[in-house]
């Protein structure tokens, strides 16, 4: 387990412990595990990407489920993990069933994070839509002249003052000549 509390991914776990502190590596077999592990993990997630999103690297999970499937034998052990793979083993299932149910577990909450993360980006652009659909709605009831606190119209000072000549030049339309 790394510092942070987090599991390395299977691939680094078997870079190393097969590896010299050169880099290069002691088992050809686990090599070849290893790199046809990547380019699985590589392929899924570059086929997994939606048009609008860039390939990024694989994830963890991807990894993991790349490796284990490349490098699991005909009797269920993957080859290079030693009794790392019997570590979470429950007494009915057989050390490989529960890597790949771990897998499958560990895929289905990154897939949920990510549908968790989709929604609340959606949730703060719809609380921005409300937001200047309420500004638009009270520029217009300013404009109609109603308060957009109270909605009671809204008594201007220049109406008032039009409203007086007006009334004056109807009176002085409908009094008789002299």
């Amino acid at each position: 387990v790394k510092a942070g509390g987090v599991a390395p991914p299977v691939t680094e776990v078997v870079r190393m412990t097969h590896t010299r502190k050169d880099g290069t590596f002691i088992d050809k077999r686990a090599e070849g595990f290893l790199k046809a592990a990547e380019a699985l993990a590589l392929e899924r997630s570059q086929g997994s990407c939606l048009t609008d999103e860039t390939p990024s690297a694989p994830s963890t999970q991807q990894l993991n489920a790349a490796y284990i499937e490349v490098a699991t034998n005909g009797k269920g052990r993957v080859y290079g993990l030693g009794s790392i793979q019997d570590i979470d083993d429950e007494p009915s299932e057989t050390a490989p069933a529960s890597l790949f149910t771990h897998v499958a577990v560990d895929g289905r909450l990154t897939t949920m994070e990510g549908v968790v993360t989709c929604l609340k980006d959606d949730v703060s652009g719809l609380k921005e839509d409300v937001i200047g659909i309420k500004r638009g709605i009270e520029v217009l009831m300013k404009m109609n002249g109603v308060d957009p606190v109270t909605f009671e119209p809204i008594q201007r000072e220049s109406d008032a003052s039009d409203r007086t000549p007006q009334s004056s030049q109807e009176l002085d339309q409908n009094s008789p000549v002299h």
